[in-house]
């Protein structure tokens, strides 16, 4: 009866650490199984993180040649309105310099045609003068040829003016067309410079269009590495959780198979007492009946040997702690010789 009741507490606890023993390895295969899956997820991750960041370089290099050329091409109208502007500048400089020289001429004419008329106001009064003296008495011969010389006069003052009046006409016209054309070469100026100015901004406009982009992609790749650098945090404990966990169960086999080894050792040893115990018992029933009755009664010495022997020892759970002791209690009754074995387990 004791036999029996010490294996089914055998098998019973052998079936708690095989419950025990399997649970733990399914949680250490979920374990295994979920690092597995963030491994891949991780390694997904790197590859995306690195075609984006792959394209962002090529985006931001794309955006820088495409800055370099702008400004190239800006230096080069620049270059071109600076050449415009100088060439603008030396021709109305040339037709100031031709304006100065006609004005010059102009005024030499004036002054010119001033003499003439001081001449020709001189020579009229000189002519009223002798036309006066002819008139007391004077012959008409000298009268008529100082009449001939002063239409003369008459007639050079008016090709005078004639042809004063003509340069001034001439430089008038110059002088409106040289106006004109400095208003059209001042106009196209401002044109192009207006042209220029707008191109300018709107080249600054995408300069800071592309610089926005290039602060989003940043801080996108920012981002990206922040949940890597917590996907790696996350996998470094798991890894820990799942080294402890490994060596916690290497010790736990260590110790179920120690226990399991002591089990055996003192099954064996209790087969063998068993054994040699029923042997001497079953002898002495067959001569007497009632000696086995009297041995029954007659107890004179008792002793009590508790052999403990720990089968189940400390089980760490997520709940708590829970200890499982077995207890195997033998007793020894002598009666004439003959030794009579009591087994019981106390658990």
């Amino acid at each position: 009866m004791g036999t029996s009741n010490c294996t089914k507490l055998v098998t019973s606890d052998r079936e708690k650490w095989d419950k025990v023993f399997g649970g733990l390895v399914n949680l250490l295969k979920s374990q295994q199984e979920q690092l597995e899956t963030l491994l891949k997820e991780r390694h997904l991750l790197e590859d995306r993180i690195k075609t984006q960041h792959e394209r962002w370089v090529s985006d931001i290099r794309l955006y820088e040649d495409h800055i370099a050329q702008i400004n190239g091409d800006m230096v080069k109208k620049d270059m071109a309105c600076v050449l415009e502007a100088a060439k603008g500048d030396l021709m109305l400089g040339l037709k100031q310099r031709e304006a100065s020289l006609h004005k010059c001429r102009l005024e030499e004419t004036e002054d010119e045609l001033a003499d003439f008329q001081a001449l020709f106001s001189y020579l009229s009064q000189n002519s009223k003068a002798n036309s006066e003296a002819t008139s007391n008495g004077k012959g008409g011969r000298s009268y008529d040829l100082k009449s001939g010389v002063s239409k003369k006069l008459e007639a050079e003052v008016e090709r005078l003016k004639l042809e004063n009046e003509k340069l001034v006409a001439e430089k008038n016209s110059e002088v409106s067309a040289l106006l004109k054309e400095k208003t059209f070469v001042w106009n196209q100026y401002n044109n192009l410079e207006n042209n220029l100015t707008s191109k300018l901004r709107s080249k600054e406009a995408e300069v800071e269009n592309a610089n926005e982009k290039i602060a989003d992609v940043l801080a996108t790749a920012e981002l990206l590495q922040s949940s890597n650098d917590e996907k790696d945090e996350i996998i470094r404990r798991l890894n820990t959780k799942v080294a402890k966990m490994e060596a916690d169960t290497e010790k736990w086999k260590e110790e179920i198979s120690k226990l399991s080894r002591e089990l055996e050792f003192l099954r064996k040893s209790r087969s063998a007492q068993v054994t040699s115990i029923m042997k001497p018992c079953s002898a002495q029933a067959r001569t007497s009946t009632l000696g086995s009755r009297s041995c029954g009664r007659d107890i004179s010495n008792l002793i009590d040997m508790k052999v403990s022997t720990p089968i189940l020892t400390t089980v760490p759970s997520k709940g708590g702690a829970k200890v499982l002791k077995n207890q195997l209690c033998v007793y020894e009754v002598r009666k004439g010789g003959i030794s009579f074995y009591f087994f019981s387990g106390i658990r």
